[in-house]
């Protein structure tokens, strides 16, 4: 039995290329699949990358001082006359950071007990001090340049402690609830790989006033004082989504088609170590469901992530990266990588707040240089007057995302980043759907790399078809490349209705419209975990921001369009950029396939859709080369009692002959209406079936088998399988709704038999399930010329 095909290879060109323990958040043991049965525990455990974590391999000496004082200055702040409160902003919770040089920090232990009084939050303001003994001449250098002194420094504190005594002031504590020592390790670090001056991360707290205070004027006081850098209200994060259009059934998972429509995901599968096994990626935003079928154990859970809105969002976003290859659902760009979660929803010690730059530094410590971290939220900016009719919604009104950008415009959030890049972590970020051009000057050159340059990668949204810029994405020069921002097929979501396994058990939802900067985002990430992963796999050093950003640029996809969102990446040629290209195939060679069925994989008993009778029937014994291709089913006087299988030979393209009947139906057999609800649903003889799903009577005894879903898998032209994961769904009117879990063939197999499951209802009999029994696929491909 073979079936041949040529397929004729051609050598594509190469480009050339000019914390401590405390810190690491509970590992998680992997929980119980939930899939189809055969399918082996192991493939959703991955393993961590056997790499020193970025923390150990900080650069903290050999700048003394005098060297500090010669850096470039870090970027400059401006403070503005007066705040203005606006949407999407808190008006309870204000960010101070002080001028460096200060050190200003709390010496007393938060919460301990002074001679019998309960510690407050005013009283703790007796213990935020300046720790002059501990000034350098760097310190004092960089105060005299804010035409501070010493004394000046205490003087304005003191002013500080009463401006915040008051019986409103709710909480307070460091922005950064991590390891002091850490937060220096970082600022060092980033002064000695940028040469430029960097932020004392110690100098930034949260205030929490009490709920309603107008949070904008204790602000204004505070930007006063001379020893504030800036104060600011802190900004509301919010999931870079856009609501789903019309779903496009057709696009499914083609972002990892070769390019110049996909980024070539597929073909860094077939190369060693691109499919991210040895690299850790850390999603930072708000909530996730973890126990997602289609999801593996994630290395790092740090942060509260229960949240009801997020869960979707987050659970979409690892889908793209790191979606299970198990044969079901949907498979992530790098399926082998080590995932994580942090969420932004950091413990103040008196109520939660989004502290998204806490959440980037806790991800830092618990990656290796190389690994990466996505930021997939944006948040409200200034200048929300702008003009956003280019992308109306249904009604015709603006966006309510009008305006949202990048986070790290906010200085903690920047500071933060600044740090992981310097650490040798690749941070992925989203540049928001707000509409807005990032270069204007409403921004106060906070997106312009010669001001400043955290060394984040910034991610825009493009059109999937021809990657021009997507009307509501964010733009300019900061932006580095893009990815798709509509028609992404992954987990979460359940939309359309049809990618619903169960439609009430969130953990089998999928979605093919996942939108906006968040969905571009994790194909971005997802590129860069695999072209890591290809450079450890052959022992080379994995590359530094300005490395990636120039090789996803020199190499991607062009954009189409005006406004600047850069190209989409191409892995097939970054990669061979690197390596050369994997595995090297010669001119004209000629492949021959040739496809077997092998040996009986599932026992029916372990999997039936629907219900369980007390007899079976199997169907489609003779002609076993064949698998089953077409389903018919029929029913009579409300009753299901027909079923037929069609079989078509893989090997040779035709029908198997002859077909499988079962007709419990009567001597008038099944009526011709019944058919009409049930056609016949396979039309190609390169598609077969490997799952079904039933759903079953909501009149009469509700055990009745009323409806039909096929899963199928297709045999491609080079031999390999693509399971088709939009199944023809079948609704009918007396059908419950409710679509039973699938019986399903192990991935690689399809279904050569049927069994019917039958129960008797008094003198009649009724079909109540169905089962399926599979043969393995097996292609083996041999050069039979060119070779």
């Amino acid at each position: 039995m073979k079936r041949t095909w040529k397929l004729w290879v051609f050598l594509v060109p190469t480009l050339a290329l000019g914390a401590e323990s405390a810190l690491v958040a509970q590992q998680l043991t992997p929980r119980p699949r939930i899939t189809p049965q055969g399918l082996e525990e192991q493939a959703r455990i991955r393993p961590q990358a056997e790499r020193p974590l970025a923390i150990s391999q900080l650069r903290t000496t050999g700048l003394p001082a005098a060297e500090r004082i010669a850096l470039r200055p870090k970027y400059e702040v401006t403070k503005p006359a007066k705040t203005l409160y606006r949407e999407g902003l808190r008006r309870d919770v204000v960010i101070v950071k002080f001028v460096d040089g200060a050190r200003i920090r709390e010496l007393a232990p938060v919460g301990v007990q002074e001679k019998g009084a309960r510690v407050t939050p005013q009283s703790r303001l007796a213990h935020l001090r300046s720790v002059r003994e501990r000034f350098d001449d760097y310190d004092r250098e960089l105060l005299r340049r804010k035409r501070l002194t010493p004394d000046g420094v205490d003087r304005e504190m003191a002013e500080l402690r009463g401006i915040l005594n008051s019986p409103r002031l709710r909480g307070w504590r460091r922005l950064f609830g991590i390891n002091p020592e850490l937060l220096a390790d970082l600022r060092i670090n980033a002064e000695i790989r940028r040469r430029r001056q960097a932020s004392d991360l110690e100098n930034y707290y949260a205030i929490q006033v009490a709920e309603g205070e107008a949070g904008e004027q204790l602000v204004d006081r505070l930007n006063q004082l001379e020893i504030v850098e800036l104060a600011y209200l802190a900004p509301i994060p919010e999931d870079a989504d856009v609501p789903p259009a019309t779903p496009s059934f057709q696009t499914r998972q083609t972002h990892l088609n070769p390019a110049p429509g996909g980024i070539d995901a597929r073909y860094a599968w077939t190369v060693p170590g691109g499919k991210g096994g040895l690299v850790r990626i850390i999603d930072v935003e708000a909530g996730w469901n973890l126990s997602h079928e289609d999801l593996p154990s994630m290395f790092i859970v740090d942060g509260r992530n229960d949240t009801d809105d997020s869960r979707q969002h987050g659970t979409a976003v690892l889908g793209v990266m790191l979606g299970l290859d198990d044969g079901i659902g949907v498979t992530g760009i790098v399926p082998q990588a080590s995932g994580g979660v942090v969420s932004v929803l950091r413990d103040l010690g008196w109520a939660y707040f989004d502290n998204v730059a806490e959440a980037i530094l806790m991800a830092v410590s618990n990656l290796a240089a190389g690994d990466v971290i996505l930021i997939e939220q944006h948040s409200r900016g200034p200048g929300n007057d702008e003009d956003c009719s280019a992308c109306p919604q249904s009604d015709g009104k603006a966006s309510d995302q009008c305006g949202y950008i990048a986070m790290e415009y906010w200085n903690d959030i920047f500071d933060a980043i600044n740090a992981a890049s310097a650490a040798g972590v690749i941070v992925v970020e989203a540049a928001g759907n707000g509409e807005m051009s990032l270069d204007h000057s409403r921004y106060h050159d906070r997106f312009n790399r010669i001001v400043r340059n955290s060394g984040a990668l910034m991610v825009g949204a493009g059109d999937s078809s021809n990657h021009a810029p997507l009307c509501f994405t964010n733009h300019g020069s900061r932006l580095d490349v893009q990815g798709w921002g509509e028609n992404v097929m992954t987990a979460g979501y359940g939309s359309p209705a049809s990618f619903r396994v169960n439609g009430l058990d969130d953990n089998q939802w999928y979605t093919s419209t996942f939108a906006g900067t968040s969905s571009a985002t994790p194909i971005v990430a997802g590129a860069v975990a695999a072209i890591q992963g290809v450079q450890i796999e052959n022992n080379n050093s994995v590359l530094d921001w300005a490395e990636i950003a120039n090789l996803l640029k020199t190499t991607g996809t062009p954009q189409t369009g005006v406004k600047e969102i850069g190209p989409l990446p191409n892995l097939r040629a970054a990669i061979g950029s690197l390596i050369g290209d994997q595995p090297p195939s010669p001119d004209n060679a000629v492949y021959e396939f040739e496809v077997t069925l092998t040996g009986d994989l599932l026992d029916s008993d372990r999997s039936v859709s629907g219900f369980s009778g007390n007899r079976t029937r199997e169907l489609g014994e003779a002609a076993e080369r064949g698998a089953i291709e077409r389903l018919k089913f029929g029913e009579r006087s409300d009753r299901p009692c027909y079923v037929r299988v069609e079989k078509a030979d893989i090997v040779a393209n035709t029908i198997v002959s002859p077909h499988a009947e079962l007709d419990l139906c009567g001597s008038n057999g099944p009526t011709n209406r019944s058919f009409d609800y049930v056609p016949l649903l396979t039309t190609s003889h390169d598609t077969f079936v490997h799952g079904v799903s039933v759903c079953n009577s909501n009149t009469k005894n509700n055990t009745r088998l009323k409806g039909v879903k096929l899963y199928r898998t297709r045999i491609e032209d080079d031999g390999s399988l693509t399971q088709i994961s939009n199944p023809s769904t079948l609704e009918r009117p007396n059908c419950d709704g409710t679509w039973r879990t699938p019986a399903t063939c192990p991935f690689g197999s399809v279904a050569t038999k049927l069994i019917a499951h039958i129960r008797d209802e008094g003198k009649d009999e009724v079909l109540t399930g169905l089962a399926l029994r599979c043969k393995k696929v097996e292609v083996v491909k041999t050069c039979v010329s060119g070779c």
